[in-house]
């Protein structure tokens, strides 16, 4: 034994564990613009009257995000990751928190 100490093995355990939770965040975008879509979906393809709530962490992990509408393309944006999805075309704005989405003489409307 010559008391010198391997840390290397340490390194390399942080840096997996480092990129596994950046992993894990990216994939948390994705679910969240996949969930948003899927409301956006789900209004659309409703019948007039339809409403519905449904809530948005205020956070992805550790991260602050915004949510972004482009024509009929939905973004997610962190400061680290950007994800888009296409969805219909709405009025208004989604936001984090609770969101009231309806149906409505063949339009679809969150929070407005």
């Amino acid at each position: 034994i010559t008391g010198k100490q391997d840390t290397g093995g340490i390194k390399i355990i942080g840096d997996d564990i480092s990129k596994k939770r950046e992993e894990i965040t990216y994939l948390r975008v994705i679910d969240l613009a996949n969930d948003i879509q899927q409301e956006i979906v789900l209004a659309n393809e409703a019948n007039p009257g339809y409403y519905r709530t449904f809530s948005l962490p205020s956070k992805i992990g550790t991260y602050d995000y915004s949510i972004l509408t482009e024509g009929n393309t939905l973004v997610i944006k962190t400061k680290k990751y950007t994800y888009s999805v296409e969805a219909p075309i709405f009025f208004g704005e989604i936001k984090k928190g609770t969101n009231k989405i309806k149906k409505e003489s063949g339009s679809i409307a969150v929070n407005y």
